[in-house]
């Protein structure tokens, strides 16, 4: 059933006593696997000793229209068939300005690695640029180009909007296909009163399809619901309803998302004992899933990666802990004044006074991750011990 031709090798097809049959059958959309009498139904191949296809490139990653990539990312993509290892050249941009790095290329997997020399910025759009040449001298013609988005900057302690999870966050398993839609959730409470604005997931590479996001009751009430729009192919998701929801402290409810495609993420025992960030709270149990209608009902110790973005009303900025106490008195001549911020603050300063309304000469200090605010005299205090002002 092949063609020999000078100094090339012919195909061969099976044959002889013991052998299994050449010719084989089946019915349409079925693989042939069954034979009769080996009979030849003469079908043949074409073949050609040259590779005259394109040269392309697939299995970027990051994905291309990635977002929450981390920033100790490598940037690749496997190539379709040999080429010439000195034309490999990729090169990575941020705004135009490239990307320190090296270039690697393995010529046995055809993969084509470019590691930066430091970690990627934070939220930051990147753009991948490949070319190579084959062996035959034909250039790439696909995949040439592709960008990805790095994880966003974590949220400042203490701000809203809040949520259990920040953009670096990645699931244990990053792709489940069950094949049969299903509503994906999160049980959670909060210690305070607020509202929530919006709802999160993790989407996979596969978890393709329009996507609706909902919150309800503990018992099932819809009291929200939203259309994802303008999604990344991978990475963390978000989407507001329309109207803030108020959200009564200590009271359970369910934010979820479904799946058209049964694609999701997930992360087993992903709440531990439970899950505590600022206000918010999830059961060990707090996973929450339905193949059966938009309400997830089942409980789970798996976290699908879904999340709640909830805002608290603006509390006031003041100074607490103040030291030594307001109105104290027989205070040591060398002690220190301080106060702890509420909120953090960019400039901080504490003066003191003393009883003709002078300036105190000393130094003041503020240290950011505890929010206070230190006074030291340059001399012990004279008596009586002076006023303060914030």
């Amino acid at each position: 059933m092949g063609q020999l031709r000078p100094g090339r090798r012919a195909l061969t097809v099976a044959g002889g006593f013991g052998s299994a049959p050449a010719g084989v059958y089946a019915s349409p959309g079925s693989f042939p696997a069954n034979s009769y009498i080996n009979g030849n139904y003469f079908v043949d191949a074409l073949f050609d000793t040259v590779d005259t296809s394109d040269l392309t490139a697939s299995g970027h990653w990051p994905l291309d229209g990635s977002s929450s990539v981390p920033q100790a990312t490598t940037v690749g993509a496997v190539l379709s068939k040999a080429v010439v290892a000195d034309s490999v050249k990729l090169t990575v941009t941020a705004d135009g300005a490239p990307v320190p790095g090296a270039t690697g290329y393995d010529p046995a997997t055809r993969k084509v690695t470019f590691t930066p020399d430091a970690g990627l910025e934070l939220g930051t759009v990147y753009a991948a640029a490949l070319s190579a040449t084959d062996v035959s001298g034909g250039p790439l013609t696909s995949g040439t180009t592709w960008q990805f988005t790095t994880v966003l900057s974590p949220p400042t302690p203490g701000s809203c909007p809040c949520s259990f999870y920040d953009d670096a966050v990645v699931p244990g398993i990053q792709e489940v296909r069950d094949g049969t839609p299903l509503t994906l959730g999160v049980r959670f409470s909060s210690t305070a009163a607020g509202t929530v604005t919006g709802v999160r997931f993790y989407k996979s590479a596969g978890n393709t399809g329009t996507h609706t996001g909902t919150l309800f009751t503990a018992a099932g009430e819809q009291l929200a619901t939203v259309t994802f729009a303008n999604e990344s192919s991978s990475g963390w998701q978000a989407a507001n309803f329309n109207q803030p929801v108020a959200m009564a402290a200590n009271t359970e409810y369910i934010v979820a998302y479904k799946s058209p495609t049964g694609t999701y993420s997930a992360t087993v025992n992903g709440f531990g004992s439970g899950l505590s960030v600022g206000n918010l709270r999830a059961g060990s149990d707090a996973g929450a899933y339905s193949y059966t209608n938009d309400f997830p009902g089942a409980r789970s110790g798996a976290s699908y990666l879904v999340d709640v973005v909830v805002q608290y009303p603006d509390a006031p900025f003041v100074a607490g802990a103040q030291a030594p106490l307001p109105g104290s008195s027989s205070v040591a001549l060398n002690t220190t004044v301080s106060a702890t911020l509420s909120k953090p603050a960019s400039d901080a300063a504490l003066t003191v006074t003393g009883p003709d309304s002078a300036e105190v000469p000393g130094t003041a200090a503020y240290d950011e991750p505890t929010r206070k605010v230190t006074f030291t005299p340059s001399s012990p205090w004279r008596q009586p011990p002076p006023t303060r002002q914030h």
